[in-house]
């Protein structure tokens, strides 16, 4: 059991099943964690009530009350230890097992009741119940028939998934996800979601303790992180679901798209294994009685070609199944007839359970080769994350007017590490985070250092450097005017050599002359058509930490590169850390100076432009795909 997880009484959880049930999406919560099982007919899982009490002595149920509570699910490779205890072992296994015993307890007690009632009481009547619990399987195994070739046939379709909806919810057992969410008093549903929060942190790290004992290997440091998948259709209520989707970030998945899946495994062969089992078993104890049945049937009037031994009985039984005696051996009693025609019922039924079995191994391998298409297609369609990167309050302020004018949310702050993450919404298919670095490109918390932490915390798929640059072209620039980044020269590292005279030394520069994203040098250039708000420059970007305010220093920048269009401080450090990682980076900055002269009067103006010109290209879907993924996903094709 996890610390600090409570576990309510037998009697707790009874009431918070009715308090489920009575809730307005209760129904639709129950459907999901207790999907119908294989047969279409029997729930996968047992009752919610001893659902909940099981998921609360396996450390799974944050309970704060029959009327506030969540269920949590573990990804399907965590290293689960269930507390250990006989009682507990069973109520395990009959939750986890409840559509077998469902399916098989029916006729398995009537078969045990019929055989005394055949050989001592009432053969009529243990006869008629012998017919009843063969048509009770025949009916359920024409129900399993029809039910799984109706979806071998008729597959469900791919349920459209709206804007915004978080693809790991339709993930299941990938990671932890948040299957039942119930809060009555809707004043303390927030207080339900931080314990969902400081729970999960406990289950997560004594995940990776357990792992790394099994490695020989101790935990060190903070939990990693992880994302909670949150089922729509697992929450009870209309306020708590828009609760729920403010806390996880999102909209969250449609229940449809998950209920395929929320069942679990089922095992066909060993249904059709256990009713052959079954069958050859009831054959060999029936054999028995009726040596018995037929001496006493043909007392003084010879029993010659009557089954009156067991291995003559067995033999009769066996031709049985085709429907025929074998030739020479007929029984004489009712009793034995009775049992002749069972026998011979068995055969229809089990090629329909044989029928079965075989169709639904044939839909599980045809699901399996699906699923993985439908992953691999879930990994293209993700959600991508794009960092903004800014360097200085004015061009901050620029960039959360800008995303807050088109996602309408309020930014949410968040603490990676050692940085401070704005999580602005998102935009398209993509998720916008913003961090504000210190002007340069080297120190403590420099766009080198800071890009390179959150590469490795927040993976994002696309950083974009944005806010004020200066010119480089007066003549056919103005103020305002954006310059995206086709190529970056880094200007730091110099080589500086003496002539040997009054001659000044000569300075070569060496840092690197790359080019930015080739994806994102394209959506630029090519989204800008409508983009009327400023004029749009292409080219190279000159980077260094040195603030220019000088005319000399930028007559030497035309000397070193004539074709540059402007400059700025934090473009080799965003470079040098995205580079090792294969992210796709970019420089679009506003000109808001010349260089030399500098004054505020147009900062506002340059990194607002910058700004917009930013958001309008991640609204027309350019950065919805990640190139990392896409190579991924189709290395697994």
């Amino acid at each position: 059991m996890v610390a600090g997880c409570a576990q309510p009484s037998w009697r707790a959880c009874r009431v918070a099943a009715r308090s489920v049930r009575a809730a307005e999406f209760g129904h639709e919560a129950i459907d999901l964690i207790r999907p119908k099982g294989a047969s279409g007919i029997f729930r996968a899982r047992a009752p919610l009530p001893l659902m909940l009490y099981v998921a609360a002595r396996d450390g799974r149920l944050i309970w704060r009350g029959p009327g506030s509570f969540a269920l949590l699910l573990p990804p399907a490779d965590a290293v689960v230890r269930h507390p250990p205890g006989a009682r507990l072992g069973l109520l395990r296994a009959l939750d986890r097992r409840w559509e077998v015993l469902a399916t098989a307890a029916p006729p398995g007690v009537a078969l045990l009741a019929a055989l005394p009632l055949v050989a001592w009481v009432d053969a009529a009547a243990g006869q008629l119940l012998i017919v009843t619990t063969v048509l009770y399987l025949a009916v359920l195994t024409a129900q399993l028939v029809v039910s799984r070739r109706r979806h071998l046939h008729c597959a469900p379709p791919r349920p459209h998934r709206p804007a915004g909806v978080a693809p790991a919810a339709c993930l299941p057992r990938e990671r932890w996800s948040m299957v039942l969410c119930h809060e009555t008093d809707q004043d303390h549903a927030d207080e339900l979601l931080r314990a969902v929060d400081r729970h999960l942190s406990r289950l997560i790290r004594l995940d990776l303790q357990r792992r790394g004992d099994n490695r020989g290997a101790a935990l060190l440091g903070s939990t990693a992180p992880e994302t909670l998948a949150c089922r729509r259709a697992g929450v009870t209520t209309v306020p708590m679901r828009a609760r729920v989707a403010r806390w996880s970030g999102g909209e969250m998945a449609d229940p449809a798209a998950l209920r395929a899946t929320a069942g679990g495994t089922h095992r066909p062969q060993r249904f059709a294994f256990w009713f052959f089992a079954g069958a050859t078993a009831l054959v060999l104890v029936m054999a028995a009685f009726v040596p018995s049945w037929e001496r006493a049937a043909c007392e003084g009037t010879g029993c010659a070609g009557r089954p009156t031994s067991y291995p003559s009985a067995l033999r009769w039984l066996a031709q049985r199944l085709s429907f025929t005696d074998p030739p020479g051996l007929s029984p004489g009693s009712s009793q034995a007839w009775g049992i002749g025609w069972f026998t011979s019922l068995l055969t229809p039924v089990g090629v329909c359970v044989l029928t079965a079995a075989v169709i639904i191994r044939f839909h599980r391998a045809r699901r399996t080769e699906l699923t993985r298409i439908r992953a691999t297609d879930d990994v293209l369609h993700q959600a991508t994350t794009v960092l903004l990167m800014v360097a200085t309050t004015t061009e901050r302020t620029a960039v959360l007017a800008a995303v807050g004018k088109v996602t309408g949310v309020e930014p949410e702050v968040q603490f990676v590490q050692s940085q401070t993450v704005f999580r602005l919404g998102r935009i398209s298919n993509a998720d916008i985070l913003l961090v504000q670095t210190t002007p340069g490109a080297v120190g403590p918390s420099s766009a080198a250092i800071t890009a390179a932490a959150l590469i490795q915390t927040v993976t994002p798929d696309y950083i974009i450097l944005t806010g004020l640059c200066f010119g480089l072209r007066p003549r056919t620039q103005e103020l305002g005017d954006v310059i995206v980044s086709a190529q970056m020269r880094a200007i730091d590292h110099r080589k500086v050599v003496d002539h040997g005279d009054d001659r000044p030394p000569m300075t070569l520069v060496r840092g690197d002359l790359v080019s930015a994203s080739t994806r994102l040098t394209s959506s630029f250039t090519m989204l800008a058509f409508d983009f009327d708000d400023t004029k749009v420059h292409y080219g190279t970007m000159l980077s260094s930490s040195t603030l220019v305010n000088s005319r000399q220093l930028v007559d030497e920048l035309l000397r070193i590169d004539p074709e540059a269009q402007g400059g700025e401080m934090e473009g080799a450090g965003v470079y040098a850390a995205a580079a090792p990682e294969k992210t796709d980076w970019i420089i679009v900055k506003g000109i808001c100076d010349w260089g030399h002269g500098k004054t505020d009067d147009a900062q506002r103006l340059a990194a607002a432009n910058a700004a917009a010109f930013v958001v309008h290209v991640i609204r027309h879907g350019a950065m919805d795909e990640s190139p990392r993924r896409r190579a991924a996903a189709v290395g697994q094709r």
